[in-house]
């Protein structure tokens, strides 16, 4: 009780209260009440469709929605003459311990409480990180100043609604990312076989992970190997670089080797690859024509080139590079001076048919945007 300035001891039957009954609200917009619903919803589903689910995360989800319920409860609305009613409440517990509080600020102490309480359990990871324990300090050491306490409530409600896509996580976690399953030991006669002690150990996980493997070299120094031996323990997914500017820095001589040395490489590492990018008006070669028909076929050429050849190897592509909603004219005016022809390409609507043309109004990049999200 000391870190909070208390200096006498409270009678159990004055905490209670102070834990159970909502102080006056703050905003109208607060939606504490629904946050911690929805998160007691979200665990009490999981824990009765999913028996088996983990019981360290079913802990963590429900002191999560218990930590959200504490929330409510210490900023919940009140009408004039209750929250009256709770100040002379207030004053007349803190006379008895020796200190001038608010109701307000008694409630707040409790709710400071009852965090730190949660935070020696299975709290969920978002009431643990530094800006919060900074957040929970505050809360508790500001009792004499209601104001201050009040400009914490924005705080408190990224952290409410941290901690709650944090229960959702888990509880998707644990209804589609982990399934039961039953494991028969048989002898080599096929005849199953009791009481054996079975160790598992998992090698690859179906969701992606990865980075780009721009540093790879095939060389056969120390940092290169280190480099190999952690991207395959660590990950399971490779872009490759195929900037047109670095790829085919001459006409007709290209990368081609060097990258599918690094993609027969991932492919014995079990590594899914991807090529990154085919077209970008950013990345392309100095030697690129004036001519946009010309450059236009070139590019249409490469793009089945490189696609062709590593069939096999590499059969996810970034064909073309950051299609976003923008104005042709910045787009012409913004690209390199190497690049402009490609860049006009874009902005004149020379761009391949199967590629929607640049938007030239709001409404058009509008739908060229759900046509890329389709």
């Amino acid at each position: 009780m000391s870190r909070f300035g208390l200096s006498k001891v409270i009678p159990l039957w004055l905490i209670i209260p102070i834990i159970c009954f909502p102080s006056p609200g703050f905003t109208a917009e607060d939606n504490f009440q629904t946050i911690a619903n929805r998160a007691h919803e979200v665990s009490e589903s999981l824990e009765n469709d999913i028996p088996l689910c983990q019981s360290a995360v079913l802990e963590r989800m429900k002191n999560g929605a218990e930590w959200l319920t504490a929330l409510d409860r210490c900023t919940s609305k009140r009408k004039l003459e209750e929250a009256q009613q709770g100040n002379k409440a207030g004053q007349f517990v803190g006379k008895l311990i020796g200190v001038e509080k608010t109701y307000e600020s008694l409630q707040f102490a409790a709710f400071a409480l009852h965090w730190e309480s949660i935070l020696q359990r299975n709290a969920p990871l978002s009431l643990r990180t530094e800006r919060s324990l900074e957040l929970q300090r505050v809360i508790a050491n500001d009792q004499t100043n209601p104001e201050e306490q009040r400009r914490q409530l924005n705080s408190l409600q990224q952290l409410a609604e941290e901690a709650l896509l944090e229960i959702e996580a888990l509880d998707r976690i644990e209804r589609f990312r982990r399934k039961n399953c039953t494991i028969v030991v048989t002898d080599k006669s096929g005849s199953p076989v009791a009481n054996v002690s079975v160790q598992l150990r998992q090698t690859r996980h179906a969701f992606l992970f990865g980075c780009n493997i721009f540093t790879w070299s095939g060389g056969d120094g120390e940092t290169e190997r280190l480099y190999r031996d952690q991207f395959a323990d660590l990950l399971n997914f490779a872009t490759l670089g195929f900037y047109w500017a670095g790829y085919e820095r001459r006409p007709g001589t290209t990368m081609e080797k060097h990258r599918r040395d690094i993609a027969e490489w991932c492919k014995n590492n079990g590594i899914l690859c991807k090529g990154h990018p085919l077209v970008w008006n950013y990345a392309d070669p100095h030697w690129a024509p004036d001519d946009p028909d010309e450059l236009y076929r070139l590019q249409m050429e490469r793009i089945t080139r490189e696609m062709t050849a590593f069939a096999g190897l590499i059969d996810i592509w970034d064909v073309v590079n950051e299609v976003t909603a923008f104005r042709p004219e910045i787009l012409y005016r913004e690209s390199a001076e190497n690049d402009r022809d490609v860049g006009k390409t874009w902005a004149d609507g020379n761009a391949p048919q199967s590629v929607p043309n640049c938007p030239e109004s709001e409404s058009q990049r509008d739908s060229l945007d759900q046509r890329l999200l389709l």
